[in-house]
C-alpha cells in the first residue's frame, strides 16, 4: 500500500507495475484503477491502526 497523489489529491492504493506502466489499484471494486505513471508517492503504508 502507498499514499500517493496522482491528481493533486492524496489517496491510499496498492501499487502495481505492469510493464512500463504503474497503476494504483483500489481494494474497493466500486472504484477504477488509476494510472500512476505521473503520481507522487508520499509514503509506503506498512500498518493501519483502527480504534475498536
Amino acid at each position: 500500500m502507498v499514499a500517493a497523489t496522482p491528481d493533486g489529491e492524496a489517496t491510499a492504493k496498492r501499487l502495481k507495475h505492469d510493464g512500463p506502466d504503474t497503476w494504483l489499484m483500489p481494494d474497493n471494486t466500486a472504484y477504477a484503477p488509476i494510472r500512476g505513471n505521473d503520481a507522487t508517492i508520499l509514503a509506503i503504508i506498512t500498518a493501519v491502526m483502527r480504534k475498536i
